[in-house]
């Protein structure tokens, strides 16, 4: 196979396609067998979401009120609890 033959065969291919001749990008990508996953930048920061919807249901089961979901708000409702033995209801 020339190089020019080869080079219109795999141009849908990925750069380190070995077989070339694929029909989409996708689908020589799926014949490597890779999977891919979405926003993975994001994965840290869902994470952290998680946690503090988490948190806020906790505090919400205990019959606490926090301001908002946010980690801050959470702990502070918490705390002034504790400080006043009674539960927390927003303000």
């Amino acid at each position: 196979m020339s190089v020019s033959t080869r080079k219109k065969s795999m141009k849908n291919c990925t750069s380190g396609c070995e077989t070339g001749g694929h029909k989409s990008w996708g689908e020589c990508l799926r014949s490597k067998g890779v999977g891919i996953q979405p926003n993975l930048m994001f994965t840290g920061v869902q994470k952290q979401w998680d946690r503090e919807l988490d948190s806020y249901r906790s505090a919400v089961r205990q019959g606490v009120q926090p301001n908002g979901t946010k980690q801050h708000q959470i702990d502070a409702a918490m705390k002034a609890s504790e400080v006043s033995g009674v539960a927390y209801q927003g303000g």
